[in-house]
C-alpha cells in the first residue's frame, strides 16, 4: 500500500440539522502530486457531488460550507460557503439526526478495512422498518456512482482513496489505497458520534 505524502486532500462537508453541525469526511489523491489544488477540488466537488448527497437528505438539512486542506506539504485551507439555500430533498417528517444511510467504499487489496460514509438522517417515509424503501435505495445507488467516480477539476484529477492515519503501534507512516467500487447498503444505520448524550 503506498505510503501517504504529497498530493493528499481531506474534504469535509459541513451541513447542519437545528443547530447541529454534521460532517462527512472524504479523501482524495491529486494525480499530479501537487498540494496546491485545494480550491480546485473544493469547487469542482461542490458543482459535481452536492445533487448526489442532496437526494439522501431531509429538507431540515441545510448546507453550510466546504472546508479543503492538503493533509501534507504547505498548500493552503480553503473553505467554500453555501450560499444558496441548499438543502435536502427529501420531503416529510425527518429521522433523528444520528439515522443514516451507508455508502462502503470498497478497498483495493486487504492491507485496510473498507470505508465508509454516513448520510443522515433522511425522512421517515424513506424507511420501512430496518431497510429502505426502493426508490430512496435508487437516490443511494445514485450517489454510490457519483462518489465512486473521480473529481476532475480544471487543475488536475482527484481520485477517492481509503487513507490511514499513522499508527505508531502498527505502522508509523501514513497510508492510502485507491477504492475499487463504492457500494449502497440497504440497512438503515446510525452514526454514534452524531448523538446528543444530554
Amino acid at each position: 500500500m503506498p505510503i501517504a505524502s504529497n498530493g493528499i486532500y481531506e474534504l469535509r462537508l459541513r451541513t447542519d440539522r437545528a443547530g447541529q453541525d454534521l460532517y462527512n469526511v472524504f479523501h482524495f489523491l491529486d494525480t499530479t502530486g501537487l498540494d496546491t489544488h485545494a480550491q480546485d477540488l473544493a469547487d469542482t466537488w461542490k458543482i459535481a457531488k452536492t445533487a448526489f448527497i442532496r437526494d439522501l437528505l431531509s429538507s431540515a438539512v441545510t448546507f453550510t460550507d466546504i472546508l479543503c486542506f492538503p493533509v501534507f506539504g504547505t498548500g493552503i485551507e480553503v473553505t467554500v460557503p453555501y450560499t444558496g439555500g441548499e438543502a435536502g430533498n427529501r420531503v416529510g417528517e425527518s429521522m433523528p439526526t444520528y439515522v443514516a444511510a451507508s455508502l462502503k467504499y470498497q478497498r483495493s487489496s486487504r492491507e485496510t478495512g473498507s470505508g465508509w460514509k454516513r448520510f443522515g438522517p433522511m425522512t421517515e417515509g424513506d424507511v420501512v422498518g430496518d431497510f429502505f424503501h426502493a426508490s430512496y435505495v435508487a437516490f443511494m445507488e445514485n450517489a454510490a456512482t457519483a462518489m465512486e467516480g473521480a473529481v476532475v477539476g480544471a487543475s488536475a484529477s482527484y481520485e477517492p482513496i481509503i487513507f490511514r492515519p499513522a499508527n505508531t503501534a502498527k505502522d508509523p507512516l501514513p497510508r492510502y489505497q485507491l477504492i475499487s467500487s463504492v457500494s449502497a447498503l440497504n440497512r438503515v444505520t446510525t452514526q454514534t458520534s452524531r448523538k446528543r448524550f444530554v
